[in-house]
């Protein structure tokens, strides 16, 4: 059985592109090789834990969504068998579930939410004991960054928690969904993203964004012709997303962003800002609806309390940080836009020349 799910996982790997993308699959398949797939069911009752979440992640690899296996891996991690998984596996299957947007109940999605809530909460108290290691007295918050990684044990995959890459696939996939996880794991998820910001690749960043952006809402609309799309009714999740935030978190995001701006591919680049306007434009939509609700004859402590200054100039700098972020990205597309025109002109140029002679 193990070696299965390891050939499946392998399979998967050979298939091409990277394990975290904002784009959508090029081309997909609906099913599984016969013979793999009867060397699957013929495995599946000695399958643990591990195969089917490298079944699920070798499908999600080579964009093959068959409908029929993906029910019989997650029916295999079913009751308290979600929790048996390492953080590596839980992101694996988060990330597969979003990239071939085939979603599991209610109840399995809940059956997810608590095993990762375990593997959070561990992985923040990892980090808040380090902090206080590393700084006698508690009287400073540890500042993300590497050195605040929990302390794994040797050979203990969950006890170091999830990677930059790992967190990357999870919120990737989740956003993929329009998942609606409960907001008390979302903020466990939040803090845990926001501390490994400062080492994440673009493309993490940029995957993490885009997928906190996207999370709520109807499930996207399937269209042979036009592939998959969603309308943005959702706003109403998303706005809980924004409250659940720390509002250090945009912020932290613009600034890493700048410094590794050349490092961004044009989508990278353009996914992260518009996952950022679509944050702050959330921000704004529950600025908005407080004040409203102070209009109406709601008292004004009970939503401001103290602080409504305050929150109003941080939301004025967060929105001068998008807009330089926003003035940065329009320049690096511009000047990767010109650099392939030159490169196209070049060629041409190149060819019609060379026919000439």
């Amino acid at each position: 059985a193990a070696a299965i799910g390891a050939f499946s996982a392998a399979v998967g790997k050979s298939s091409g592109s990277s394990s975290s993308s904002n784009g959508v699959g090029s081309s997909s398949s609906h099913r599984l090789p016969l013979l793999l797939q009867q060397l699957l069911l013929a495995h599946l009752p000695g399958f643990k834990p591990r195969q089917y979440a490298n079944v699920l992640y070798a499908l999600g690899k080579m964009h093959c969504r068959d409908t029929a296996m993906v029910k019989q891996m997650l029916m295999g991690l079913g009751f308290r068998q979600t929790g048996k998984l390492k953080p590596q596996e839980l992101a694996n299957v988060a990330w597969a579930l979003g990239r071939l947007q085939i979603w599991p109940n209610k109840q399995w999605m809940q059956q997810f939410y608590n095993a990762t809530r375990m593997q959070l909460q561990q992985q923040q108290l990892g980090t808040c004991h380090q902090g206080q290691e590393q700084q006698p007295g508690g009287s400073k918050m540890a500042q993300p960054g590497p050195s605040n990684r929990p302390i794994a044990r040797a050979g203990s995959a969950a006890a170091r928690g999830f990677s930059s890459q790992e967190l990357a696939n999870m919120v990737w996939g989740l956003g993929r969904l329009h998942a609606t996880p409960p907001i008390s794991w979302l903020a466990f998820l939040l803090q845990t993203v926001e501390q490994h910001l400062a080492v994440m690749t673009p493309q993490q960043v940029s995957n993490v964004v885009w997928g906190f952006a996207h999370m709520g809402g109807p499930r996207p609309t399937r269209s042979r012709h036009t592939g998959s799309s969603s309308n943005s009714k959702g706003s109403g999740f998303a706005a809980q997303v924004a409250a659940a935030m720390p509002p250090t978190f945009l912020p932290q995001v613009v600034q890493v962003a700048l410094q590794q701006l050349p490092a961004y591919s044009v989508q990278e680049v353009s996914c992260l800002l518009l996952g950022c306007v679509r944050l702050q434009g959330y921000h704004q939509q529950q600025r908005r609806q407080g004040q409203q609700m102070t209009g109406a004859g709601v008292p004004a402590g009970s939503y401001q309390t103290g602080g409504a200054a305050i929150k109003a100039t941080a939301h004025q700098g967060q929105s001068k940080m998008l807009l330089q972020l926003a003035e940065a990205a329009c320049k690096h597309i511009a000047a990767a836009a010109a650099a392939s025109a030159s490169r196209i002109l070049g060629i041409q140029c190149s060819s019609s020349g060379s026919s000439g002679a």
